[in-house]
């Protein structure tokens, strides 16, 4: 785009040439002053074509860009230099297709309105990258996680204006996120976190520990995507403490109730739930001091060493300042801890009237 307008600024002709780019949709505004930048000059206010005239009109002519927000056939006071100019008006749509990019009629309606949000965003690749018009290449997850993780900013601050659209088409259909809210962005934040947190939870836990719930994104590409989005941001060390900040405030919203079977040597996946974690672990201390015999408690602890390391280094168990502390089963001592109970306990169980019915872990 810059070459064809500098083709036409750079003819030696006299007066210096200028092109008048008529624009009623207001779409090229955005597009011209990135392109035209510090190189080319662009005249681009939107006051009265009649002050535009009188200035033009008493300028020294040198090649330039001239901005109408207008239809040509509606020019006014600047028809006067109509016959001088080399007139551009096109929209768009047609301007990308006259261009080589492929966007069928079937498409166009879809994606007509994030036309300049693609436009802005692609201004400077090669024709190659335009061959397929995607939210996802304008939108990636990466972009989706900051404004997730952006508490407290006003949501235009968040996302330019020409991706609102695309950006809030892209976190419901393809995340499976509620409808962004511009008045309360931190209310959607959490709201967004919630769904998260509860897919999380309903595939680690499956439906007999956590029953369906509205907060559960379905089955398919949005889940796939939203779930990636989660791992990303809990293996993102920056963005960590907002996770955390998130979650505990999303958590509030659930019904997260995880409950494992009695003595079960299987235990979910780290969660990303604090409450379900926290419950979990709580849970795990419970069915520990259930046991009645030293040797089935020692059993159930040695079935049970890998997946408690698991969650130590998980998101609740080691990288948040508000931690779980799986550590403590996790730990080496634990297994030394039973043997010198099971000393003691033996000892005790010799004696008569002891009443010690071999606990060993007041945990």
């Amino acid at each position: 785009m810059h070459e064809q307008i500098q083709a036409v600024l750079s003819k030696p002709v006299a007066p210096a040439p200028f092109i008048l780019w008529c624009d009623c949709q207001r779409e090229w505004k955005e597009l011209l002053q990135k392109t035209c930048g510090d190189t080319i000059e662009l005249w681009a206010d939107e006051g009265s074509e009649l002050l535009l005239r009188h200035c033009f009109a008493k300028e020294e002519r040198k090649p330039r860009v001239v901005w109408l927000p207008v239809k040509r056939s509606d020019l006014s006071y600047f028809r006067v230099f109509e016959g001088e100019a080399v007139i551009r008006e096109i929209s768009l749509l047609e301007a990308l297709r006259e261009y080589g990019v492929e966007i069928t009629r079937a498409q166009e309606e879809d994606v007509r309105e994030d036309l300049l949000a693609y436009a802005l965003a692609k201004l400077d690749e090669p024709l190659s990258k335009w061959k397929k018009i995607t939210p996802d290449d304008l939108i990636s997850a990466g972009p989706v996680l900051t404004v997730l993780a952006e508490i407290g900013k006003p949501f235009e601050e968040r996302i330019s204006a020409e991706k609102r659209r695309l950006f809030k088409r892209r976190v419901t259909a393809d995340f499976g996120f509620p409808e962004p809210d511009p008045d309360d962005p931190d209310k959607w934040l959490i709201r967004a976190v919630a769904r998260l947190l509860a897919t999380d939870a309903a595939l680690k836990l499956g439906p007999q520990h956590f029953p369906g719930s509205e907060w559960i994104i379905p089955p398919g590409n949005s889940r796939k995507r939203a779930l990636e989005l989660l791992d990303q941001w809990q293996r993102d060390l920056q963005l960590l403490p907002k996770l955390e900040i998130l979650a505990e405030k999303a958590d509030t919203l659930l019904n997260l109730q995880p409950v494992p079977e009695i003595k079960s040597c299987t235990l979910s996946e780290p969660l990303a739930s604090y409450k379900g974690e926290k419950i979990l672990f709580l849970e795990e201390i419970k069915q520990i001091n259930r046991f009645a015999h030293f040797q089935e408690l020692a059993t159930y602890l040695g079935r049970k060493t890998e997946s408690y390391r698991q969650h130590a280094r998980g998101f609740w168990g080691q990288w948040t300042k508000k931690r779980v502390p799986w550590d403590v089963l996790a730990g080496t001592h634990v297994p030394s801890l039973c043997r010198r109970s099971l000393g003691g306990a033996a000892r005790r169980e010799k004696r008569p009237g002891s009443g010690h019915h071999g606990r060993c872990l007041p945990l």
